[in-house]
């Protein structure tokens, strides 16, 4: 014992030493590791970078303030490389941590594998239900459709990094399993059984829609929320059955109000949705389109809009809805000669995101110059009507909205009930027929 009486252990050692005979030799205590609380689980940027990782999900706090896409591998995927490592010996010598990257990057050369399929062997096929992992294969297959939807600037983003976001944050997976099952559906009628799936995971992600808009933590969460509104927007046009483009009163869900959801992320989410990836390229685009949209063409839009000064006039529109229906018009415009002009189908979707509330009321309220000027963005939908998504809604909802207003309004219907006629209707049509049928326009 020392003077604090504590135990002195090199005094003990000495003296068990000493009774010991000459040819024992001294006992060497082993050393013992202490304990320690690190973690084998953080992400893997946290692991590149050598720091302690709170391992939060979907991202962890490091990643969120570095506003870097964070990123966890399972532990037994982590022995495998670890095993692999090993077994490759010296013929690794140049391999750095940097090859964990190489995931998401698109293959090039027959030899390599996709980038899904990376994803699919590295995150979560193991979790996944029979027909969750069919529907996720059958992506591969159907890619290009759904780049077809959104135009071809935005083949890299559907290829590359829309399945790992899918892949990381559930709620968005759960409308991805929706739309690629729709389509999967049709292009193989008789899979009755992907409607029922489709169905069931569209409902959990609008069950989940408050969640969705309130999620944008970090820039992956943000992205994630705005792609699922887009898909679930897609669905909306698939269900006609289960969801009428017009709700009959102010507190039903109909498509109309499904589609303005990209934009309230947009408002909710903007600063990190503006640092995203997927929307830089959006941004590049709608820059470049506004000068070419300025220059002025007389188009069937600009007609209309005389008509709505003319019912001004007449007391049949007041103030308000005239500025109102002009702008809606105008911005109707603007989406079709963008649409055109940059082979985008997304454009013509679009011009129902930014639709305002006051457009929207009017609208279900039986408003006869709303329902018309909507009458004229489902004759532009029908230049896309091949897409799988858009099918054959926009050439039944324009009777069944011109069945609902007076027999004086025909006149103003001529326009796009021709264009239901039509069979070469194309999206690099579209804008010249608004230009040169004005004349079908009368009232």
């Amino acid at each position: 014992m020392d003077e604090n009486g504590r135990l002195n252990m090199s005094s003990t050692v000495t003296a068990t030493a000493t009774t010991t005979t000459t040819a024992t030799p001294p006992v060497v205590k082993k050393r013992v590791r202490r304990a320690h609380s690190k973690s084998r689980n953080g992400c893997v940027n946290c692991k590149k970078l050598r720091v302690k990782c709170d391992e939060a999900h979907p991202a962890c706090g490091n990643c969120v303030k570095r506003k870097k896409e964070c990123e966890y591998v399972q532990q037994s995927q982590q022995s495998l490389a670890t095993s692999n490592h090993h077994k490759r010996g010296s013929t690794a010598s140049t391999t750095t941590d940097d090859d964990t990257d190489h995931n998401y990057v698109l293959a090039s050369g027959s030899g390599s594998a996709s980038p899904l399929e990376h994803a699919i062997g590295s995150f979560v096929l193991g979790d996944l239900s029979p027909c969750e992992r069919e529907v996720l294969a059958h992506y591969k297959l159907a890619a290009g459709d759904f780049i077809l939807s959104y135009g071809t600037l935005d083949a890299k983003i559907w290829h590359d990094y829309i399945p790992k976001l899918v892949l990381q944050v559930p709620h968005l997976a759960h409308s991805f399993f929706a739309i690629t099952a729709l389509h999967l559906g049709h292009v193989t009628p008789e899979r009755e059984d992907m409607l029922t799936f489709a169905q069931s995971n569209f409902y959990k992600a609008m069950g989940e829609f408050e969640t969705i808009v309130h999620s944008g933590q970090s820039v992956v969460q943000t992205e994630a929320a705005f792609l699922s509104t887009i898909f679930l927007m897609m669905i909306s046009f698939c269900f006609q059955q289960q969801l009428p483009l017009i709700g009959q009163d102010h507190s039903q869900v109909d498509v109309l109000t499904i589609t303005r959801g990209p934009i309230i992320v947009a408002k909710n989410l903007y600063p990190n949705l503006m640092q995203s990836n997927i929307c830089s390229f959006l941004n590049q685009r709608s820059t470049s389109t506004t000068t070419q949209c300025d220059q002025y063409q007389y188009t069937a839009f600009d007609k209309l809009c005389e008509v709505a000064d003319s019912l001004y006039e007449g007391g049949w529109l007041d103030s308000e809805q005239n500025v109102l229906f002009k702008t809606t018009l105008t911005n109707l415009k603007t989406c079709i000669k963008y649409s055109s002009l940059y082979n985008s189908p997304a454009g013509l979707v679009g011009w129902q995101m930014t639709l305002p509330h006051k457009f929207l009321f009017l609208a279900r309220s039986n408003h006869f110059f709303a329902k018309i000027i909507l009458i004229y963005h489902l004759a532009s939908l029908l230049a896309i009507q091949d897409l799988f998504w858009i099918g054959q809604r926009p050439a039944l909802e324009i009777p069944n909205l011109a069945s609902q207003l007076d027999a004086k309004w025909d006149p103003l219907l001529l326009w796009p009930i021709t264009l239901s006629n039509r069979s070469d209707l194309s999206i690099h049509n579209i804008w010249d027929l608004c230009c040169t049928d004005v004349d079908k326009i009368s009232l």
